[in-house]
């Protein structure tokens, strides 16, 4: 079998349905791959709809286990997959019509291990651009790098939806998504790169990122606040092994810096998150003062190529100086000009 598409099924009863509609329409043979759809415990109608396409495409299995989040249903849909290459999807986004068997030539042709195309935002249920076989034929001869090249060349993305993988790198190199914790995109898609030896890349929307206003990443309580800056400590702890692991593969400058402008970026949108939260800038110090001794703090190399809105440099300076910290807490406590 070519290609596992990947889907963790947690209430998602409104877009379930759309996501497999996405799926099905695709112009590669049903017997040449197969829609795993993971069970995460719903308790709406999710699954309900899935079993009733389930029960129409043979392509389409079905998944249960209990509640670990899409991490855990990730991992479990990895190891019930049997494709050659793996596709992670949400369950609320979509993909173009048309597009696997054309995204697979490539891939075969020149036995990548991994394929990255791009993806638009749309709040629409039905956003399509119409990509056609000829417009991916256009990027034909790939520029195919090694991955440590790849990550110097390419501001990638965190998300695990915007590109396909060898299955084999992953099971080889050990790579697991951590459980029990909501950001951990960035550190699969990065270590997945830095094992890597064929990457290449199509500058074609593929995906459908739907604007989600339920969205987990969304949730504005106290402890949901809680649990994602404990998340965020961790994936900026992983990124330091990461960077060691780059430089074990002979990564250029160019690559370290992109990496460590990536840790630095975990550390910048945290401290974001905590004042719009109204954190006191006690316990925001105290955080500053445990990343001080893993250098991720000050923010020395958070602005450059990837990261440089006015707004970016901005807040990088004020969240650089203590006392220029305290006032802008202060006063978006007060005046809340950060929402």
């Amino acid at each position: 079998m070519l290609l596992s598409i990947i889907v963790p099924v947690y209430n998602v009863e409104k877009y379930i349905a759309r996501c497999i509609e996405s799926l099905i329409n695709q112009d590669i043979d049903g017997k040449d791959y197969e829609i795993i759809l993971v069970n995460d415990d719903s308790t709406d109608s999710s699954i309900s709809i899935a079993k009733e396409y389930a029960q129409q495409y043979q392509q389409i299995k079905i998944i249960n286990q209990k509640n670990t989040g899409p991490s855990g249903a990730r991992n479990n849909g990895l190891k019930n997959s049997r494709g050659t290459y793996i596709y992670y999807m949400d369950s609320d986004d979509y993909i173009e019509k048309n597009v696997l068997k054309s995204l697979l030539e490539p891939v075969l042709k020149n036995d990548l291990d991994f394929l990255g195309f791009t993806y638009t935002r749309t709040s629409e249920s039905n956003f399509n651009l119409h990509i056609t076989s000829n417009d991916i034929l256009k990027y034909n001869n790939l520029e195919i790098n090694e991955g440590c090249s790849f990550i110097s060349k390419k501001n990638f993305n965190n998300y695990i939806w915007w590109y396909i993988f060898k299955k084999d790198i992953v099971i080889e190199n050990n790579i697991e998504f951590i459980e029990g914790i909501m950001v951990e995109d960035g550190i699969y898609t990065t270590e997945l790169l830095l094992n890597c030896k064929k990457v290449a890349y199509i500058p074609l929307s593929i995906y459908r990122y739907f604007e989600n206003t339920n969205s987990i990443m969304r949730n504005t309580s106290k402890t949901h606040i809680a649990r994602l800056n404990n998340d965020y400590k961790l994936v900026i702890n992983k990124f330091t092994s990461l960077i060691d692991l780059a430089k074990e593969n002979g990564a250029n400058k160019q690559a370290i810096k992109r990496l460590t402008t990536r840790q630095q970026s975990y550390m910048f949108f945290l401290l974001v998150r905590l004042v719009k939260a109204n954190t006191s800038y006690k316990e925001i110090k105290s955080l500053i003062n445990e990343f001080r001794s893993s250098k991720v703090y000050p923010l020395k190399d958070f602005i450059g190529i990837d990261y440089n809105s006015k707004k970016e440099k901005t807040l990088t300076h004020i969240f650089n100086n203590k006392a220029l910290l305290y006032f802008l807490i202060t006063c978006n406590n007060k005046f809340k000009f950060i929402k």
